[in-house]
């Protein structure tokens, strides 16, 4: 499952612009074999609520990931919290997938998320998630 970040930060530009799709347009077709069935969550393709989350994109992540998608790689902003502003995916998601039997490896292209270095404090990609 390739995840991307979109152009947007809320309702402001990203200064970023198109890069995080950029990237993983690039790993889809120049670093993946073709044989590899894929499944596409780029967060330009999802609408927005009220506060410029896309829910519907975090849905397709967590029913991805629970269904057994062997790679996750998501491109694009994100703290320890969440994946980009929009939350495409967020910390209290671990806890309710149901892939035991199908884990997914999470590859997260973005700062922080696997933040590690500060004791006590857990991210997505430290502690017990």
């Amino acid at each position: 499952m390739l995840i991307a970040d979109d152009n947007m930060q809320g309702n402001k530009d990203d200064l970023l612009a198109w890069s995080h799709m950029t990237q993983t347009a690039r790993l889809d077709t120049k670093a993946m074999p073709p044989e590899i069935d894929r499944d596409y969550v780029y967060l330009h393709t999802y609408p927005s609520d009220a506060s410029f989350y896309k829910p519907e994109a975090r849905a397709d992540v967590i029913a991805g990931m629970d269904d057994g998608r062997l790679l996750s790689n998501y491109i694009g902003h994100g703290s320890p919290f969440q994946l980009a502003d929009e939350q495409a995916f967020v910390r209290s998601d671990v806890d309710r997938l149901v892939n035991r039997d199908r884990p997914t490896i999470l590859v997260a292209a973005s700062c922080d998320v696997g933040k590690y270095n500060i004791p006590g404090d857990e991210s997505m990609g430290s502690g017990s998630c």
